[in-house]
This record gives structure tokens, sequence and C-alpha cells, in this order.
């Protein structure tokens, strides 16, 4: 390799390496600090887009595996330098080897070498505008353009003073350093526009830090709903701890009720003993917790109609849920953000459910009861959508 190569390879590794290490270091605690969200959330996401291959090298492929200190910080710091000094050594010998030599015949004097490789440059930079617009798409556009879905469902003995229930449902949040709080009360003004009678909240309410649960429960908080709002964890909600993601949704009003159910009454109250009308029921996050039916739906009397809140739509096909001969009208779910990428002809690459693409998004029959899967308005792994914007659920109810 040539000295100019060589340096100009380093060059460009040790900013890559530079970027990771001070978005570590400066972004991230700017941003949990509250500083510069709308663009430290971008600069973290960069600098997570670069430092990715380096933490999969380092602690696998898990969810959880962050590599934020001590041995798996380092491997993962000295694997991104090798493989950015291996790029960026490819890219600047195809750029050598692109420059046409100076004793080349000149463009059309034969039809020769010269004119293929302008053909196949013009290929090539083609390729890399079409992707670069990709990416800025789905980096900077998508992710920030939530829409709202609308949906009737029909509900089975749903008492006529129930009829035309409004319910939004606000899922995978996910507040932390790819999304901003201002981005999260955007999302929130969304909800209340919608006019709702219920908010049902589906977990996964921050990302990659317990710091961020207050926060994110004084922009729940503002959430307007004429009868109540009601919430379930998830995943995440686990991970970043579970005593303070419970305690900050309580003190701003917001019951959760994993394992657990409330009833809505004709007369449009909330009661927690079995009095008719309407019963809203939720389950544990079915990795990290119990998901306990018969806490949640069992002793309801038969005639009651019922929806059932769970994070992981996986729950639809829990053995217990099958065989345990509960009625459930409706499960509502998130956990799976419609994939978050959604490639043509390919469809989703990655859905972290064990059944594939069938509960990506969207309203799915399971073998209990129909599911309906809200994409949710955060990220997780990636920050980045593509083909999945974030959503926001209108459900309204109808007698049947």
């Amino acid at each position: 390799m040539r000295p100019r190569r060589l340096l100009l390879s380093l060059i460009l590794a040790s900013f890559a390496v530079g970027y990771i290490v001070l978005v570590r270091q400066v972004f991230v605690p700017l941003h949990e600090s509250g500083r510069a969200q709308g663009v430290t959330s971008v600069l973290c996401g960069l600098g997570h887009l670069l430092e990715l291959p380096g933490v999969l090298a380092a602690t696998g492929t898990s969810m959880r595996a962050k590599a934020s200190s001590g041995a798996p910080w380092v491997r993962a710091l000295a694997f991104n330098g090798c493989l950015y000094f291996a790029i960026a050594a490819l890219f600047t010998g195809a750029l050598r080897r692109a420059r046409p030599s100076p004793a080349a015949s000149p463009p059309g004097a034969d039809g020769g070498a010269y004119s293929r490789r302008g053909f196949l440059r013009a290929g090539a930079a083609l390729v890399a505008a079409g992707g670069g617009g990709a990416f800025v798409y789905g980096f900077f556009v998508e992710p920030r353009w939530i829409r709202t879905q609308q949906r009737v469902f029909p509900v089975r003995g749903l008492p006529r003073e129930l009829d035309g229930l409004r319910m939004v449902q606000l899922t995978d949040v996910h507040l932390g350093p790819w999304i901003s709080l201002a981005y999260v009360q955007a999302a929130v003004n969304i909800c209340n526009s919608l006019d709702p009678d219920i908010v049902l909240l589906t977990g996964d309410y921050v990302h990659r830090s317990p710091v961020y649960f207050e926060p994110v429960a004084g922009a729940l908080a503002r959430l307007r709903a004429r009868i109540g709002r009601f919430a379930v964890l998830g995943n995440h909600d686990w991970w970043e701890g579970v005593t303070p993601a419970r305690g900050c949704l309580h003190r701003v009003g917001i019951p959760t009720i994993d394992n657990g159910r409330v009833f809505i009454t004709p007369d449009r109250r909330i009661e927690t003993v079995a009095a008719g009308g309407l019963c809203i029921a939720g389950v544990g996050d079915l990795w990290e917790d119990v998901v306990d039916f018969e806490k949640a739906l069992g002793g309801v009397p038969s005639e009651t109609p019922r929806l059932l809140l769970s994070h992981n739509p996986d729950v639809a096909e829990e053995r217990a849920l099958i065989e345990g001969g509960y009625r459930v009208d409706l499960m509502i779910a998130g956990h799976t953000h419609g994939g978050q990428v959604r490639l043509p002809f390919l469809g989703t690459p990655i859905v972290p459910s064990r059944f594939g693409s069938k509960y990506a998004e969207g309203l799915v029959a399971g073998p209990v009861c129909p599911v309906f899967i809200c994409r949710g308005v955060g990220m997780t792994v990636l920050p980045v959508r593509w083909g999945a914007p974030p959503e926001i659920a209108l459900i309204q109810l109808k007698a049947s």
C-alpha cells in the first residue's frame, strides 16, 4: 500500500473511531441531560450505526448488549478501527483504479477501455446516489413522520352505551439517545387531537437508560382521555428498571395493569370488579415478566366483552391462552415496530417475534382471538425506519 493511501486510510478510520468515542463521552450525556436533544439524537444515531459492527462482534447479537464499558467496549473499538481502516483502504484503492491513465486514449477514439471505465464509474455513482438517498430518507425523514391508523372493530355483547368508544394506542415510545423529548411530546399532541375516550399504552417507554423514565412519564402525563389511561410494561422497561418504570407512570396517574384488569361500566366509569360493560385486561411482558392469564381474565363473566393488552404479540400463541378457554375479543400489542425496515419484494428481514413477520403489524388472526399490532413511534436496534413509518392507532369499538 502506498504511503499516501495508507495515511488517508488511517485518517478516515481514526475519524470514525474518534466520532464513536465522542458520541459516547459527549453527545449521549448531553442527550440524557435533556439539552439539545433535537441535534444530539441525530448525532447519537449516526454514532450508533458506526459503532454497531464492533458491538455485535464484541457482545453477540443480543438486543440487550451495550458494550458500554470495560473489555467489551475496548474490543468493539478495536474491531471498528480495523474494519473502517479496511473499508477506507478499499475505497481509496477503488478511487485510484477508477482515475483515468494519462496515456489512455481520448474518449470515443476507439470505444475502448476508457469508455467502459467511464460507464462503470457512472453506474457506480448512480448506485451510490440511490443508496445515499435511501439512507437519508430512512434515517432523517421517515422516523419522524408519524402516521395515524384508524380501525373500527365490532365487539360482541358491547353495551350500546359504549358503542363508538374511541381508544388511542400509543406504544414503543423508546425515549432515549435516538429520540428527543420534543418528538414524544409531538406524538402526545397527535393522540390528544384524536379525542380519545381511553388511551392504551403498550410498553417500551425508554431506551438504553433509566434516566428517561421521569421525562417520558412527564410527557405521557399530558395525554387526555375522557375515561382513563392504562398501561402495561415492555421488555425495555424491565431492562432499565421495572420499579422506576411503574413508579413514574403511577405518579402521573397512569396505572399499570400487567396481570390485572379494570372494567369500563356502561355509564363510562372505571371499576376494579366485574360490573358489566367492558373489561380491559393486561398481561406481563413475555420476555421478562410472568404472563398470568388467570389474574388478567379469570372470573370475568362470560357475557362481558374484553380486550387484552400485551406488549409482545407472541402472547397470542401461548399454550395457556389457547388451552385456557378465556374469552378475548381483541388483543392489542406493539413490540415489533412493523419490522422497522420493510424492503421491496423482500418484506421485513428482522422481526423480534418467534413467528416471523406474522405479527409484524396490523390486524392478524391469532389462534384464539384477533390481534392488532401497532408499529409504534420509536426505534430500537437501528435508528432507522424504511417502509414502516411510526404509527399511532385509533381503535373505535362498535356493538355487534
